[in-house]
């Protein structure tokens, strides 16, 4: 199951790819997220490893590529399903254009439910990338 979210905001690409590849700030924009650790060393890079945990479930998340500020790719897995997700970043005059693809991968029992619930997911992730786009445009002023 594949879908794509655009956001443009209004902050540089390098504020946008910083706040989106330190996946700690999920606790300051998607609401779902009650915790999210770097398991890893810093500074956050290709391979840098947290554990999120998002509605009760604990996820495995690994930054896959790392190409600051152009492209972030995320590796996600769970008991329930695996995820890649691939931010893109264009800035032109100021304004940055973030473009997420989601590839997600359900296990067992979610084969069956996911494609009922991709609508929901799809509508709470909007809101998330809203909250998101809201915390790019503070810290950028």
């Amino acid at each position: 199951m594949a879908f794509t979210e655009q956001m443009h905001i209004d902050c540089p690409s390098t504020t946008v790819f910083d706040l989106m590849a330190d996946a700690r700030n999920e606790t300051r924009w998607n609401g779902g997220v009650s915790r999210a650790e770097l398991m890893t060393d810093e500074p956050i890079g290709k391979g840098s490893q947290f554990i999120v945990v998002s509605r009760g479930r604990e996820d495995e998340v690994t930054i896959t590529v790392f190409d600051r500020p152009e492209r972030l790719e995320f590796a996600v897995t769970s008991k329930a399903m695996d995820i890649d997700i691939t931010y893109t970043f264009a800035e032109t005059d100021g304004t940055t254009t973030a473009v997420g693809n989601f590839d997600a991968r359900p296990k067992g029992f979610m084969k069956v439910l996911l494609p009922l619930l991709m609508p929901v997911i799809k509508r709470d992730l909007a809101k998330q990338h809203a909250k998101f786009e809201n915390l790019c445009e503070t810290q950028a002023n």
